[in-house]
């Protein structure tokens, strides 16, 4: 009888920790659904710190991963992909200045129309309500000369 009790108190023990060892599996999935991490943790804390942290994370390096549209340009545009808000700086010159911003979809409707004048240098375009997907920019200066960029919604 004795013999019985250690051999349920021994299963017992082997069950619990096979199921304590299947709670500490951490898995990480990248934005598409795909697996790029398993690992065995004791704590698993980390990852959901690391979460909750991520929106600040992005918002700091925004500014250093600022796209820049050419070389001779002084727009800047950030982040891409873009959240929430498209931040877009520019410096306007003497002959020729900012005019007008569009946004367009991919089948090349119109969302969106931003007037500017000469003092204006920057401007906040609101992406949070826009689908996921790929928007094109078109910027039109005073002397006619037009230009397109690509924004990624995430």
């Amino acid at each position: 009888m004795r013999h019985n009790y250690c051999f349920i108190l021994i299963s017992l023990f082997f069950t619990y920790s096979h199921l304590n060892a299947q709670e500490t599996i951490v898995f990480v999935y990248d934005q598409g659904g795909n697996q790029i991490l398993r690992t065995f943790s004791e704590d698993f804390t980390f990852l959901r710190a690391e979460t909750e942290n991520e929106k600040e994370t992005k918002q700091a390096l925004a500014e250093e991963e600022t796209e820049i549209l050419s070389e001779d340009s002084n727009l800047r545009y950030y982040p891409n992909p873009v959240d929430d808000v498209l931040h877009m700086q520019w410096q306007n010159n003497e002959n020729t200045f900012l005019a007008e911003v569009r946004v367009y979809n991919l089948t090349g409707q119109q969302l969106q129309v931003f007037v500017m004048d000469f003092n204006d240098n920057n401007l906040n375009i609101d992406f949070s309500i826009y689908e996921q997907g790929v928007y094109m920019l078109n910027l039109y200066y005073s002397n006619g000369e037009v230009t397109s960029i690509k924004a990624v919604k995430a």
